[in-house]
C-alpha cells in the first residue's frame, strides 16, 4: 500500500504540538547556575483527544488500540499545528 493510499485512511488528525515541559536536575550546582526557564518541546502524532484540560495524542493506532500515548496538560501547550485532517 502506498503512502498516499494510507494517508487517505487517517482516522485522527496528524498534528505537531509545541509545548513547555518541566525539568529537573539531581546534581549539585551553584545557586547562580539555576535554570529558571522551561524546556520547549516539539512533538508530533495523531490527536485522539482534545479537551479543555489536556491533549492526548499517539504515535500509532489500529482499529481498536493505540501505542505510545502522550497526554499534555492544556496549560503547557503553546501551539497545535494540524498537518493533515482525518479522511
Amino acid at each position: 500500500m502506498g503512502l498516499l493510499v494510507a494517508a487517505k485512511r487517517f482516522k485522527y488528525p496528524l498534528v505537531v504540538v509545541l509545548w513547555e515541559d518541566a525539568h529537573s536536575e539531581s546534581s549539585w550546582i551553584e545557586m547562580e547556575e539555576i535554570k529558571t526557564s522551561c524546556t520547549l518541546v516539539t512533538s508530533a502524532g495523531f490527536l485522539i483527544r482534545d479537551t479543555p484540560e489536556s491533549l492526548v495524542f499517539t504515535l500509532g493506532y489500529s482499529e481498536d488500540s493505540i501505542v505510545d500515548r502522550m497526554t499534555i496538560p492544556r496549560g503547557m501547550v503553546k501551539s497545535i499545528t494540524t498537518i493533515r485532517e482525518p479522511a
